[in-house]
């Protein structure tokens, strides 16, 4: 797909006035584009031509909880294949939002699913307990002594 874009050149006051009626997609908002449902081509074509004739600019599609199309199955690539027909049909940037919800990085749990030991995030946490306290061993990685002032560790020691 060849899209030109031609953009409106903004050097003064005067031009933006006269631009400002009927700008061009660079000029529009790019809104979210929440897809969470039964993603059908049709129906993405429908919402494109509705978002041109209320002067939107395009859209980031944004996959979110309620979609029953499979995140990136060959329906969903076929779904980003109609958007991006539609969006170059009626002038519209066609962005693709890089995660299937959240967090970033995990495409919707694809990542840690394939190697669960190797991709599944970890994190330190730091629990002040009482010296006399009953811990639970268990994936603890260091315990010692400190000295703490609300939310800040002022000192450490041995442990």
């Amino acid at each position: 797909m060849n899209m030109k874009k031609k953009t409106m050149r903004i050097s003064d006051l005067k031009s933006l006035y006269e631009m400002l009626p009927q700008p061009d997609h660079s000029y529009r908002s790019l809104p979210f584009w929440a897809w969470n449902a039964k993603l059908d081509p049709a129906e993405l074509r429908r919402q494109m031509a509705d978002m041109r004739d209320k002067g939107i600019g395009g859209a980031f599609a944004h996959s979110r909880d309620g979609l029953e199309t499979p995140y990136l199955s060959d329906e969903w690539m076929d779904d980003i294949a109609e958007m991006a027909r539609s969006g170059a049909e009626f002038g519209l940037e066609a962005w693709i939002y890089d995660e299937d919800k959240w967090p970033s990085g995990s495409a919707g749990g694809m990542v840690s699913a394939m190697n669960p030991e190797k991709f599944t995030a970890r994190a330190l946490t730091l629990e002040v307990a009482a010296a006399d306290a009953q811990i639970d061993e268990a994936g603890v990685v260091l315990r010692c002594r400190a000295k703490v002032e609300g939310a800040r560790v002022l000192e450490m020691g041995e442990g």
